[in-house]
């Protein structure tokens, strides 16, 4: 992940760490993939789900 994630000297290095925001329409169930071509076929991607309460979801350490 990185603002420029196409870029493979500004992507996101090895032992590095971004982070993101996610403004949801709807609660419901999402996924997130990797946009490079059979990254996600390979397990590049994760579900999570938005509630309509506001209660946590998916939370990374």
């Amino acid at each position: 992940m990185s603002a420029s994630a196409t870029s493979m000297q500004e992507a996101t290095q090895p032992g590095a760490s971004e982070s993101i925001s996610f403004t949801a329409d709807a609660a419901g169930e999402y996924t997130l993939i990797c946009y490079i071509p059979a990254h996600a076929a390979i397990g590049m991607w994760i579900n999570f789900n938005v509630s309509a309460d506001g209660s946590a979801g998916f939370v990374s350490s």
